[in-house]
This record gives C-alpha cells, sequence and structure tokens, in this order.
C-alpha cells in the first residue's frame, strides 16, 4: 500500500496518496504510535489489541453481529476496561463495524476508519472518563447509519435536508457552487471565510461573523468539542454565553467551534428553547455527497434568510400532514380497529353492546393508536436508537415497511405483525439493553393500571387489521410508497389528533350502514347500496351521536385533554440514550366542546335522522 511515512497522515481522510482505503487492522497497526498507547495480548477471535487513554481497542474477523458482541462478551469478561471492538465493514471498503465502549448492548456503528483513528488520536493521552464520554460521542456523530459529520438536534430535520435541500435541484446546485471554495478539512475559520463572511475579535471573547456590513454569527472557539456541553468555570453552559453574546450583538445566529468541527445555534427560534436546538457540521467528517450541506452555515441561509424559509416550509409541511394524518385515523384507522376488536371481543363472548365492554374497547384503540404515534415520532426524531442495527431491524418503522411488502399475501389466521408490535411495547415498558432501549416508566406503556392496557395486552389482531393500522399511521397518505416523518411534526400536532380522537365514542349498529364521505359520517344503506357496517358491528361516531344513538348515559372515560398534557410531559421527559433529553412539553387547550368534534366535518344545524 502506498501511503505516507509519517503515521498521523494515514488516516483515509488525508492520505492523499493512499489508493487503498485502511483496514481495520491497519487502523490498530497505528495505534502503538499515538501517546501513551500499548500493545496488549490478544487471542483469536481477536487479530490484536493496543490500549489508548485507558480504552481498550480490538480488531476481529467476523462482521456477524452475535459474533461480534460474543468476542465483546469474551474479551471484556468481568473486568471493567472500557472496550472498542473493530472489523471490516462488509461492502463498504474503508469502513469499520465499531462495538462498544461500555456495554455489548451498545449500537453497532458504522464508522470511516480514518477518522475514527483521528478520534483515536485526539483523546490519546487523556483520563480515560473524559476520553470514554467523547469516543461516545464522537461515534453517535460519526456513524454512517445518518449522514456522517452532520449532527442535528431538532434545529430542522433530516428529512428537511433531504426534501428541501438535497431534494430540489436548484437550491442543492446553488449549495454546491457556495460550498466550492472550502477545502476538504478546513480549521472552522477557514470555512466560514470561504463561505464569504468578515471575522473581527469581539471585545470580551470570540468573533462576530459579518455579511455586507451586518452581524450574522457570534463565533466561540473551544479547545475541544467536549466543551461544547460543558460548564464554564462560573457555571455557565457554553450555549447559554453564546446565546447571550448573540443578544449583545444582535446576531441571528451563534455558533460554538472547535478545529473542523461548527455547532449552529439560532437565537430567536419560532418554536422550542434556542439553546436545546442545533445543528452540527464537520468539515472533517462530511462525504463529497454531503459536502454541499455546509451552506446551511453561508450568507445565503444565515443572512439572507433562507435558513428561516425552509423552517416554515418545514412547520407547513408537518401542518399538512398533520391534516393528513387525522383524516386517515378517522376513516382507516379506527375503523378497522372497531372492526377488529369487536371481532376478538366475540371470540371472547364479551357483549359490545354492553357499556362497559365497548368503553374498554374504545380505550384500547386509542391507546394504541397513541402508542404507535408516540414510538413512532421517537424514531424520526432520534428519540429512540434507529443508529442501532438490531433494534432497527425491530423497529417500528421497519415493522411498518414490512406490513406494506407483505400486504397482499397476509392470512387472516396469523398475528405475527400483532405479536412484533406487542414486543416493542415490552421493550419500551422494561427497556431491552441489547437494542439501547431503557425502561420508560410512563404509563402509556404499562401492562395494567391505564385505560385499554389490560384489553391490550389480552387482545389478539389479525395480520391484515394490524398492517391496516400500520400503514394508516406510517404511510404518508399522499404518497404511500413512503414512510411518515414524524420528526416534521410537533408535539402539538400530535396533541390536537389526539384532542380529535376523544370526542369519538364507540357504538354498535343497530342496522347495516355505509360511509359517506362528503359528509364524514356514516348514514343509513339504502336499496342496492354497498353497506360498510353491518348491524351489530362497532363503529365510531361524534361524542354527541353516539349519546343520542345509544340513549345511555356512560360518563366519558377519565382521559382528557388534562390527561394527555400530563402524559406527554411524562413521557417526554424521560432521558434517552440517542439524544439525553426528550423534547420540551407543551401545554394542551382542552377541547372547547364534548358536543362537536374535530373529527367530523358535519355542519351544524345540518340533518341528522337518517345519520348514524
Amino acid at each position: 500500500m502506498l501511503a505516507p511515512h509519517e503515521v498521523t497522515l494515514l488516516s483515509f481522510r488525508r492520505a492523499y496518496l493512499a489508493v487503498v482505503p485502511m483496514t481495520s487492522d491497519e487502523l490498530l497497526s497505528l495505534l502503538p504510535a499515538l501517546t501513551g498507547a500499548r500493545r496488549l495480548p490478544a487471542d483469536p477471535p481477536l487479530s490484536g489489541a493496543v490500549m489508548v487513554a485507558g480504552i481498550e481497542v480490538a480488531a476481529t474477523a467476523s462482521a456477524l453481529e452475535r459474533a461480534l458482541r460474543s468476542a465483546w462478551r469474551r474479551r471484556r469478561g468481568a473486568g471493567a476496561t472500557p472496550l472498542l471492538l473493530l472489523c471490516d465493514e462488509p461492502g463498504r471498503p474503508g469502513s469499520v463495524l465499531a462495538l462498544g465502549v461500555l456495554d455489548s448492548g451498545s449500537p453497532l456503528r458504522s464508522i470511516e476508519a480514518g477518522a475514527l483513528h483521528d478520534v483515536l488520536q485526539r483523546i490519546a493521552g487523556r483520563p480515560r472518563l473524559e476520553a470514554v464520554r467523547e469516543l461516545a460521542a464522537e461515534l453517535e456523530r460519526l456513524d454512517q447509519a445518518g449522514i456522517p459529520g452532520l449532527e442535528l438536534r431538532d434545529l430542522l430535520t433530516l428529512y428537511t435536508l433531504d426534501h428541501r435541500l438535497r431534494g430540489d435541484p436548484l437550491r442543492w446546485q446553488r449549495a454546491r457552487e457556495a460550498t466550492k471554495a472550502v477545502r476538504r478539512g478546513a480549521d472552522w475559520r477557514a470555512v466560514l471565510v470561504a463561505l464569504g463572511y468578515e471575522l473581527e475579535r469581539r471585545q470580551h471573547r470570540g468573533w462576530l461573523a459579518r455579511h455586507a456590513g451586518r452581524p450574522v454569527a457570534v463565533v466561540h472557539p473551544k479547545s475541544s468539542a467536549a466543551e461544547f456541553a460543558r460548564i464554564d468555570e462560573d457555571g455557565r453552559p457554553p450555549e447559554g454565553v453564546l446565546l447571550n453574546d448573540c443578544a449583545a450583538d444582535g446576531a441571528p445566529f451563534g455558533l460554538l467551534v472547535h478545529e473542523t468541527r461548527l455547532r449552529l445555534f439560532q437565537a430567536d427560534p419560532v418554536l422550542g428553547a434556542a439553546a436545546a436546538r442545533y445543528l452540527d457540521l464537520d468539515a472533517g467528517a462530511l462525504q463529497d455527497d454531503d459536502w454541499p450541506f455546509l451552506a446551511l452555515l453561508g450568507p445565503e441561509y444565515l443572512a439572507d434568510s433562507q435558513f428561516t424559509v425552509v423552517q416554515q416550509e418545514a412547520r407547513d409541511f408537518g401542518s399538512a400532514l398533520r391534516q393528513r394524518l387525522d383524516e386517515t385515523i378517522r376513516q382507516t384507522v379506527l375503523p378497522v380497529l372497531a372492526r377488529a376488536l369487536g371481532r376478538w371481543a366475540r371470540t371472547r363472548g364479551l357483549d359490545a353492546a354492553d357499556d362497559q365492554v365497548r368503553e374498554g374497547l374504545e380505550q384500547a384503540a386509542l391507546t394504541l393508536v397513541f402508542r404507535v404515534l408516540f414510538m413512532l415520532y421517537a424514531e424520526s426524531s432520534g428519540y429512540l436508537p434507529m443508529t442501532n442495527q438490531a433494534y432497527r431491524r425491530a423497529s417500528l418503522t421497519s415493522l411498518v415497511d414490512e406490513a406494506a411488502e407483505a400486504q397482499g399475501r397476509l392470512g387472516s389466521r396469523s398475528t405475527m405483525l400483532w405479536d412484533q408490535l406487542k414486543l416493542l411495547v415490552r421493550a419500551m415498558r422494561n427497556g431491552n439493553p441489547a437494542w439501547s432501549v431503557p425502561a420508560y416508566n410512563g404509563a402509556l406503556f404499562a401492562a395494567d393500571g391505564f385505560e385499554g392496557a389490560g384489553v391490550l395486552e389480552e387482545a389478539e389482531l389479525a395480520d391484515p387489521d394490524t398492517a391496516a393500522v400500520l400503514l394508516g399511521l406510517g404511510r404518508d397518505p399522499e404518497a404511500s410508497e413512503r414512510g411518515v416523518d414524524y420528526s416534521t411534526l410537533e408535539i402539538g400536532h400530535l396533541g390536537h389528533i389526539y384532542e380529535g380522537l376523544l370526542s369519538l365514542r364507540l357504538s354498535v349498529a343497530p342496522t347495516p350502514l355505509r360511509y359517506d364521505s362528503r359528509e364524514d359520517r356514516y348514514v343509513l344503506s339504502g336499496p342496492g347500496e354497498q353497506a360498510d357496517v353491518e348491524a351489530d358491528d362497532l363503529l365510531w361516531q361524534p361524542m354527541r351521536a353516539a349519546a343520542r344513538a345509544a340513549a345511555s348515559t356512560t360518563p366519558a372515560p377519565s382521559w382528557s385533554s388534562t390527561w394527555l398534557g400530563r402524559r406527554l410531559r411524562r413521557l417526554f421527559r424521560r432521558t434517552s440514550v440517542a439524544s439525553g433529553s426528550w423534547p420540551r412539553p407543551i401545554r394542551m387547550r382542552p377541547p372547547q366542546s364534548c358536543s362537536t368534534s374535530p373529527c367530523s366535518t358535519r355542519p351544524a344545524g345540518a340533518p341528522t335522522s337518517s345519520s348514524w
């Protein structure tokens, strides 16, 4: 292999003379030259091991996940030494699969070998605890399951970047042109200057980036990327200090920077806390196909408002998506659940005409819908570990894809999809270390003590019914071949959907009915008309119609908008392995009246004598 003599230049990113991508064994062979590093004895299946900053780095040949996790556990044994186990990634030259550092159940990450060498070189000689923290953070950031060198935390979404920037030929071409002058591996100062900013030193700390004389961004350099999340000597968080300086200088954006890393904050975001939302870009880790994303830091976006335009487009898309989902839930998902739960109840000898039985089925259906909404939102937003290959295979997103692929071949006597869905619910309830899923002890996933939970523990839904529910909630109604990116939704959108569901009640049809999509209600079937609901089947109605039809005084369920706000606060405060925090909760506005429903479009005063 032709390569420079200096081992520090052998990373794939910097070794311009290298003609062969770096392997895991080659990476390991470079580590003994790092500060304080030393070789360790290694037996098969390990090909070698080196201690770096108190962390054992070892390599093995097998890329099978089960074999990797087994080898990690055998090597670690009962000891406490952090272990990073590497192997070559099949089908991706120059990349390694990395497992560790503290747990064999950690996500299996795909990392470019040269970038990993740079990280290990940087942490060499540091105290073990500090090195472990930085290595764990860097493995997550560099994982090629996402976009290497790009990290998002609620400021934008990957969907927005893919569809609003990369998916727009004109925008993407302008981004390419804007980043042509930025050389690969440039430090933060060179990046900002190449993008077109003038930098001036601030009186107290940092720099101010101007464009056409206007202040655009306050820049705070840090001695290491770890300082992006470390409070200063006065106990102040770095993002708080940065945002205060932005306010003082009238700059709409702030940047925490270190070498090739730039973390962008918006000083006054439309939604959420400014300190909790950021976009992190690394000019040393971005791949060629993703290089134009650096334009997001350029004057066109930060000085000329294109960043705000893209954010507004994402919010508009989220609002429209919420409306489409709301309609699909009412017209597809809930009717399927009513029929499926009604059939299950009959097999158990339960009489759906009994108010108490019907209320239990109603609560079970609504709880199931919100469980699915919650998990899809958490997966899309990165709060569940989609970068963990084991979790991703079992994830709800993958289950939706499986339902779509097998839709025409599902048997009415099979409950495979339902069983997999219940497995996910149990993982949320009890945790699953192999999936990097902690136990979320909120009541939404409890087995009992929560409205409808007991029914869901006992119920079994056939695959065609489960598939209809999954596709209704997991596929965009306007593009059924594409999964719903719930990260474009706000928690308020989910709350709006759920408030609408609270105004519906399950009723028993006394006669065959058909659904009138124009009126969004059930009406009596006329001569020769196909009935959508047979006599004695369950159907959903707005609360007032249900009360009139049943002539019942059954009280509304105890869960309400107050319940929703309380549950959201509890659930979204749970610490996430992927992000360290959940989104900030919002205060829900209760429905104005339970006699009308946002799930019904019937005009006030419309005739109801023939409607159900």
